[in-house]
């Protein structure tokens, strides 16, 4: 086996997963999620294109939509100190 590539993976991660019909749950380094989110095509609205290092409150949610997928972030607001806001 050859030298391990986040980026391979993540890619290959992403195309699996934008080929499935049922929900899937991913949980990964949260710095690389960005890549994940924004591999599959057609996304409303844009996902950011990073992931602050200080943000472990956040839900994103990609779903299928009739034109490709729809794009939402969910704040989990369960510990104190957890903000509602988005990232941008």
């Amino acid at each position: 086996m050859g030298p391990y590539s986040w980026q391979t993976t993540e890619t290959a991660l992403a195309q699996e997963v934008a080929g499935r019909t049922e929900p899937t749950l991913i949980c990964w380094q949260h710095g690389e999620l960005p890549a994940i989110a924004t591999a599959p095509q057609n996304i409303t609205p844009t996902p950011p294109t990073a992931w602050p290092n200080d943000r472990y409150d956040l839900v994103w949610v990609l779903t299928p939509a009739a034109d490709g997928w729809s794009f939402h972030q969910i704040p989990e607001l369960l510990l104190d100190g957890d903000s509602n806001q988005s990232i941008a």
